[in-house]
This record gives structure tokens, C-alpha cells and sequence, in this order.
């Protein structure tokens, strides 16, 4: 019983810290270009995708931080769930 409280008070924590967005469509346009080929350059992107280069270079800045920010709850939680 201990566990599921703990377990249900980490959810809420991880809950209340992610909060999802809408990725729009210039977001999606570079999103599938780094799909095809992640070391792409931004000025390349903004070629094929028709987004300015200072919109790829931003949009994709907070798109990789976001990531990260995630990445880094998930293994918190993760490590959280398994160590205890």
C-alpha cells in the first residue's frame, strides 16, 4: 500500500512539472526534417521547409530543450520508482 502512495504522489510530481504543448506546423516541418537527417544544418532546414532561419534556429532550440527536460523527468522518475 506504502508503494502505490508513493508511486501515485510521483505521477502527480511529474504530472504537474510536463505540461504538454500543440506543436504547430513549422515545428512539425522541422521535426520531420531532423528525422530524415538529424545533423542537418538550420539554414538547410530552412530550405526545405520554407521556415526562416532564426524560426528554425529557435524552434528548434526549445524543441531539443524540451526534450531534454523530459528525458531528465523520466529518469528521475524512473530511478525514483526502482531504487525505492
Amino acid at each position: 500500500m506504502n508503494e502505490n502512495k508513493r508511486n501515485l504522489r510521483l505521477s502527480r510530481t511529474i504530472d504537474a512539472e510536463v505540461t504538454l504543448r500543440a506543436i504547430d506546423e513549422q515545428e512539425r516541418a522541422i521535426i520531420k526534417a531532423l528525422i530524415r537527417d538529424p545533423r542537418q544544418s538550420n539554414n538547410y532546414i530552412s530550405k526545405v521547409t520554407g521556415v526562416p532561419t532564426p524560426t528554425v534556429r529557435r524552434k528548434r532550440q526549445r524543441l531539443e530543450d524540451e526534450a531534454a527536460y523530459r528525458s531528465t523527468l523520466t529518469q528521475s522518475a524512473r530511478a525514483a520508482v526502482c531504487s525505492g
